[in-house]
């Protein structure tokens, strides 16, 4: 209603805070203003209130600081600033557990990586990771010499064998095998006497007169009425090497108009499987003046002592007659070059002489 009879108006008794959540309510006020809000003022304090607006030194700086570190084991999601963390120690969780990734049982620390595999050429019996390493038993021949020697097996079996890829290598033999990869020259054949093919289709005309050798009638007739030499072509002896000169290995010579000699020269060698031999020239004289020729391989046996027969090398076994493929060139002392056992001007030399020269690849 309206006042008819003038007064003093009042603009200040009913002022007051009118927020029933403020801490200086006021329930007869009915103008607002001034209200006061209690609380943490301090925007880095754990329990600060963005509504307060009178601090009342209620600020907690120590309730939400934690660690902030997931893999630490007191690690803190509520936790705001970070604080001390502490970790388990290597190889174990925070209950002090080893650690066991693949769940077998055991603990990390403590696993071994190999084969596991126990049909397998490496198994490991200490492993307890396999790693994939395994390698699976190939039988077959590992002896690369070998006539059926397998590249790709890698456990052998046994089966290696050195006869049916054997065989005569001279060319000039009746048996020369092209396809053979091992050398059995001991088994080689050749024209038979008399005879210049090993088919003996052409017989031996040395004079060229149109009759074969053989049929040259009985005597001194023509230059080429040679004696005939009768022998093995390979002798394998356990004779020893010093009586080889003085042994005779021939079967016999014969000749139309009688022998007149025969005499012979040696050609020291060695085959390809280090075993000494001797090439033995036979040569045999009739009463004619006419001579023959024939050749002899003579090979020193297995009873014969076999080691490194080449001087130059530093593992030399004098008393070795058979070479079975040990010799060593290492110099025996460093910088014998000329392996004379001597360090000196020589060995200077030859390390000068290739100064500079590109080494092989």
């Amino acid at each position: 209603s309206e006042a008819t009879i003038a007064g003093s108006c009042d603009f200040t008794s009913c002022v007051g805070c009118t927020d029933e959540t403020a801490d200086n309510y006021d329930p007869t006020a009915t103008i607002n203003s001034g209200c006061e809000y209690f609380g943490c003022t301090t925007p880095v304090a754990c329990n600060y209130d963005p509504q307060a607006n009178v601090d009342d030194d209620s600020c907690d700086f120590e309730s939400c600081v934690g660690c902030l570190n997931e893999d630490a084991c007191n690690y803190d999601p509520e936790a705001i600033y970070s604080g001390n963390c502490e970790f388990p120690d290597a190889g174990f969780d925070c209950d002090g557990a080893c650690l066991d990734d693949d769940e077998d049982g055991v603990c990390n620390f403590d696993e071994i990586s190999g084969c596991t595999d126990p049909n397998a050429i490496n198994f490991n019996e200490l492993a307890t990771d396999d790693d994939g390493t395994c390698i699976e038993p190939v039988p077959g021949c590992v002896i690369e010499g070998a006539c059926n020697y397998a590249p790709l097996a890698n456990q052998d079996d046994g089966s290696c064998e050195f006869v049916s890829c054997a065989g005569c290598t001279i060319e000039s033999a009746c048996n020369y095998d092209e396809t053979a990869t091992l050398s059995n020259n001991a088994s080689c054949t050749y024209s038979p006497e008399g005879w210049d093919d090993c088919d003996q289709t052409i017989c031996t005309d040395s004079d060229s007169d149109g009759i074969c050798d053989f049929d040259e009638p009985a005597g001194c007739v023509g230059e080429f009425n040679a004696p005939v030499i009768t022998l093995t072509g390979a002798v394998e002896t356990d004779a020893a090497i010093a009586d080889w000169a003085s042994t005779d290995f021939l079967t016999s010579v014969s000749d139309d108009t009688g022998v007149e000699g025969t005499s012979y020269t040696d050609y020291a060698g060695r085959l390809d499987d280090g075993r000494y031999s001797v090439t033995r020239v036979y040569i045999s004289t009739d009463i004619c003046g006419n001579s023959s020729e024939s050749g002899q391989l003579i090979i020193a046996d297995a009873s014969h002592a076999s080691g490194c027969t080449n001087p130059n090398a530093t593992s030399y076994d004098a008393n070795a007659i058979n070479d079975d493929g040990t010799c060593d060139y290492s110099p025996a002392c460093l910088g014998d070059l000329n392996l004379d056992s001597i360090v000196g001007t020589s060995d200077l030399l030859i390390l000068l002489s290739s100064f500079g020269l590109s080494c092989a690849d």
